[in-house]
């Protein structure tokens, strides 16, 4: 892919791509590029090959969560809880409530979140909304990808359309949200 002319290195798109899709059967975008000069544009096409893999990697279902394990808060937050580690992220009945988002603005990673309490908002052309943090915590992670490609929210709410990630302060929180059937059952005397 890369080779050294003597003090310069170029980077072949095509042998890059293609090696890509034979590994791991990614067909990346921009086939016909020429060799370029390797400095900015080599790190730029990592980085971009990184955001575009995560991005085909969510949306083929590989990460997706079960609505049926989740746990909820009654304004429509969801919570997978893995060891010390929660994912957190908003329903597709909040998706749907909301329509044509426009706008995400979340966390940064250091946070402190407090459960109960607003940790971002959710925009659409019709109103603002307030995120609430379903756990106690401190941010890890962000799903930064979001930000560029809101539609995630309304084709894959319980997967890719995560939004953050938290550090635990008290699992015993858990205890105060909702389970599947009883969110279900939330969501259902809301819509009437």
């Amino acid at each position: 892919m890369a080779q050294a002319l003597g003090q310069e290195l170029q980077f072949n798109w095509n042998e890059y791509a293609t090696e890509i899709e034979q590994r791991w059967g990614i067909t990346l975008p921009f086939q016909n590029f020429q060799t370029v000069r390797v400095g900015g544009l080599y790190a730029l096409a990592k980085r971009w090959f990184r955001r575009y893999y995560k991005l085909n990697h969510f949306r083929k279902g590989r990460l997706a969560m079960k609505p049926e394990e989740l746990k909820y808060t009654k304004t429509h937050e969801w919570v997978a809880v893995d060891g010390d580690i929660a994912t957190i992220g908003i329903t597709d009945f909040a998706v749907h409530l909301l329509s044509d988002l426009v706008y995400a603005e979340l966390p940064i990673v250091g946070k402190i979140l407090i459960q109960g309490q607003p940790f971002g908002e959710v925009e659409s052309v019709k109103a603002v909304s307030d995120l609430y943090a379903p756990m106690s915590g401190v941010v890890t992670d962000r799903n930064a990808i979001l930000s560029d490609h809101l539609d995630l929210l309304t084709q894959d709410p319980f997967g890719a359309g995560w939004m953050i990630k938290v550090c635990l302060a008290d699992s015993k929180e858990l205890a105060n949200l909702l389970d599947y059937q009883a969110y279900k059952a939330h969501c259902d005397s809301n819509s009437h």
